[in-house]
C-alpha cells in the first residue's frame, strides 16, 4: 500500500538510480512530483541537460525571451540584494510561468527561489547604483 512516506523513499530511490545511469550522459534527473492512491503511483521525472554554453533552459530563455519581459541580458547571473542581506544571483527565467517567471538562486544557501519582472528589474538597477557609486568613490 503507498503512502506519502512510501512515495518520499520510492521517489528518492528512482531519482537516485536513474541518475546514476544517466550521469555519464549529462542528464540530471530530478523527481517532478505526481499521484497516488492505496496500490498505485504515477511518478513525474523532469530530465534535463546544458546548452554547448553550459546553460540550462532557464538561461537560455532568459537569453532569448528576457527582452520581451522587459529584462536586460547582462541581468542574467548578476547578483542582487532582495531584502536585507538576502543575495540572489538571477539565474533564468521559467516560460511556463504566468506571474513569478524570474529564477532566483540564494547565494548563501544554494536555495532556489522565483521572482516576478518587476521585482527583479528594481533589484538590479539598485545593485548598479551602488556599483557607480563604489567607482565614483574610488575615483
Amino acid at each position: 500500500m503507498f503512502t506519502r512516506e512510501k512515495i518520499k523513499e520510492v521517489a528518492k530511490l528512482v531519482e537516485e538510480t536513474v541518475s546514476e545511469v544517466l550521469k555519464d550522459q549529462g542528464i540530471k534527473v530530478q523527481s517532478a512530483g505526481g499521484t497516488f492512491s492505496e496500490l498505485e503511483y504515477t511518478m513525474k521525472l523532469k530530465l534535463s541537460t546544458t546548452n554547448d554554453n553550459g546553460e540550462d533552459q532557464y538561461a537560455t530563455d532568459f537569453r532569448r525571451f528576457g527582452r520581451t519581459y522587459g529584462l536586460k541580458e547582462e541581468m542574467l547571473n548578476s547578483v542582487v540584494e532582495l531584502g536585507r542581506g538576502k543575495f540572489m544571483k538571477i539565474t533564468g527565467l521559467d516560460m511556463g510561468r504566468r506571474k513569478n517567471v524570474v529564477h532566483l538562486e540564494a547565494v548563501k544557501t544554494g536555495k532556489k527561489f522565483l521572482t516576478d519582472v518587476d521585482t527583479a528589474n528594481r533589484a538590479y538597477d539598485r545593485a548598479m547604483t551602488q556599483v557607480v557609486q563604489l567607482v565614483d568613490m574610488v575615483k
